[in-house]
């Protein structure tokens, strides 16, 4: 994991080295939603049953301006999940269980501003869970949201995005961000 968190640094030096010819905005936010954990093997659903779970969030961001209306954004996010799992031990017997499960999101997507207060965004997440001995998997997030900014400065914004958090035995969710952005000004 240190070795794929060097690698993703120097990648995002880079990144930032060059879009410092833009504007730099840090953001903090905090989502609800819901969200159900997809399992895409088949041995795996006949082991339990994962039902709808609520989603809480809580956001770390920082944007680098790429051109006029593009941004890279890169983050971090804590996010658990509390779900109902339903065991299946034996024909006719079932066990219920609520679970919960905190999760380290590092999330590297692409933002695209359109008009003055509309914006659309998606990339890939790593995702870590505590306490795992997995290593990092891969995700995918797309979303959509809306912003204002005051005086160019200091911005509100909302932010309904869908994520998938692992692709072999997935998180599917989706969820609405709500936060606060500060424009860092930039050296003239």
């Amino acid at each position: 994991m240190k070795n794929i968190l060097l690698t993703l640094s120097f990648i995002l030096f880079g990144v930032f080295a060059e879009a410092q010819k833009g504007t730099t905005t840090f953001s903090l936010s905090y989502g609800k939603g819901k969200g159900q954990i997809k399992t895409l093997l088949a041995k795996a659903d006949m082991l339990g049953r994962y039902d709808e779970g609520a989603i809480r969030s809580f956001d770390l961001g920082l944007a680098g301006m790429v051109s006029k209306h593009t941004a890279v954004e890169i983050g971090l996010s804590v996010l658990n999940h509390r779900y109902l799992f339903t065991k299946f031990d034996y024909p006719g017997l079932q066990q219920a269980e609520t679970r919960s499960e905190n999760t380290l999101v590092f999330p590297i997507k692409l933002r695209v501003d359109i008009l003055k207060y509309f914006f659309v965004g998606g990339g890939f997440l790593l995702v870590t869970e505590f306490g795992s001995e997995r290593p990092v998997d891969l995700g995918v997030s797309i979303g959509a949201g809306v912003q204002y900014y005051f005086k160019n400065k200091y911005g509100v914004f909302i932010y309904p995005q869908t994520n998938i958090h692992t692709l072999t035995i997935g998180l599917l969710e989706n969820h609405t961000s709500f936060g606060l952005a500060y424009r860092i000004p930039n050296p003239k």
